[in-house]
């Protein structure tokens, strides 16, 4: 009896433990209060060329399967545009959310618009604030459009943050931020693939996202790596390189995102490349917080050196231990040897000892004869 009550006791202590546990653990995910889910009115579609399908999902949530497809087509990019007019003002959010999955064989690029009552066009502009949220990660990771639109790789399933502070009006100077998202007459997603290819992938969930949100302070992060983008392989030792972000006093952490060997970098941004890692691109990332990842492309290459020549042709580099030419003879190498030179070191000391055993019989010779 009193052993059972011990052990209820013991499970009960532990389960309110792992309670307690859980509860002190960092939640990434935003909470209902954080977000507005909305649905779509009445999409509309355009392509500029080739062919587009889209269908309404039947499922119980909101979902947008879109079929692209520009076989035949001359060699360019071709865009297309999934719109909705309806009156809208979003000056009280944030961002712009939803879920998307490419089941495209390729990537797809895509990118947002809104359109306002004065034919305003505004849009995330390039080196602006996109923030994606991939399935298999709690992290956010921050992209920036090129060419008006952010890649998607094949089999990308995840959730994209259009953060309004990041719209700026087409055309107009990159300085000119637009604050607040109000009277909207239309909305709308950008496709854009290239000629001769198909494209499949589907929109759903659909979110607008409070001002201070959990998660308001990482869409509008203006953290950047800084450092260098091209690093030379060293022929011998390392190469060093130093990278640091311009969240200077907050808690930022280096990584590589793939491993590579002879390739590092520590916590701190210091990136050491060895010899004998062959000429690539690599990307290195700083994670603010454990939650926002930056990631910069760096591209290793062979040092200059190796092809630079003196007047006569002669390389200007280093050589490897293995590259210096042979310029000594077999007999040079025995004559050098540490067995030979030991042989020698040998024979002086025995030759040494005799002269000296020489002098000391000579020497007590002499005294005999002279007594």
């Amino acid at each position: 009896m009193i052993f059972e009550k011990l052990r209820r006791k013991i499970i009960t202590t532990i389960c309110i433990t792992l309670v307690c546990f859980m509860n002190s653990m960092s939640v990434y995910g935003i909470s209902d209060s954080d977000y507005e889910n909305f649905n779509p009115v009445n999409i509309q579609k355009i392509m500029d060329a080739g062919h587009i399908e889209i269908e309404i999902g039947k499922a119980s949530e909101y979902q947008l399967n879109v079929d692209m497809n520009t076989m035949g087509l001359g060699k360019g990019y071709y865009t297309a545009y999934l719109y909705e007019n309806q009156y809208r003002d979003w000056s009280n959010y944030e961002a712009m959310s939803f879920y998307i999955s490419n089941e495209s064989d390729n990537t797809i690029r895509i990118n947002m618009d809104v359109k306002r009552y004065d034919g305003k066009v505004l849009s995330p502009s390039d080196n602006s604030n996109i923030v994606v949220k991939r399935e298999t990660s709690e992290m956010l990771e921050k992209m920036q459009p090129s060419f008006g639109t952010i890649e998607l790789p094949q089999g990308f399933k995840g959730r994209i943050y259009m953060p309004f502070n990041s719209f700026k009006e087409k055309g107009a100077n990159s300085e000119s931020a637009f604050n607040g998202i109000t009277q909207i007459t239309s909305w709308g997603i950008i496709a854009t693939m290239p000629e001769n290819d198909k494209g499949r992938f589907s929109l759903s969930n659909f979110q607008l996202i409070n001002k201070e949100s959990s998660i308001e302070y990482y869409l509008n992060s203006d953290i950047s790596i800084k450092g260098d983008n091209i690093v030379e392989i060293p022929v011998v030792g390392e190469s060093i390189s130093e990278y640091r972000t311009n969240e200077t006093n907050k808690n930022v952490k280096f990584q590589l995102l793939d491993s590579i060997d002879g390739v590092s970098i520590n916590e701190n941004g210091r990136l050491s490349v060895k010899p004998d890692v062959e000429a690539q691109n690599i990307r290195i990332s700083a994670v603010l917080d454990n939650r926002l990842i930056e990631i910069m492309d760096v591209q290793l290459i062979k040092s200059w050196t190796l092809s630079a020549r003196e007047v006569d042709g002669t390389s200007k580099s280093i050589p490897r231990p293995e590259e210096i030419s042979n310029i000594l003879s077999n007999n040079d190498k025995f004559i050098l040897s540490e067995k030979f030179l030991n042989s020698v070191r040998i024979i002086a000391c025995i030759i040494c000892a005799a002269f000296a055993t020489l002098y000391w019989w000579w020497k007590r010779e002499k005294n005999n004869k002279t007594s």
